[in-house]
């Protein structure tokens, strides 16, 4: 994963391929179990890629970025 100095993302590693983000929209933060010993805080991101013409969610939490998904 590669992001600008900002934070968005720009480019997504996946199955030894860079993808490039043409666009990409949020970060939106999810966050929970704040009374837990486990809280979590996401921020989420909608991106498109011209190159699969297809667009994907990714996250970052504290452990790194993750690709949640593809949509149809």
């Amino acid at each position: 994963m590669i992001a600008s100095p900002r934070g968005d993302p720009r480019a997504l590693d996946w199955q030894n391929r860079r993808i490039a983000i043409a666009r990409a929209r949020g970060p939106e933060r999810l966050s929970g179990e704040w009374w837990s010993d486990s809280p979590f805080a996401r921020d989420y991101w909608r991106c498109e890629s011209d190159e699969l013409e297809q667009e994907f969610l990714l996250y970052r939490d504290a452990t790194g970025w993750k690709l949640q998904g593809w949509y149809d």
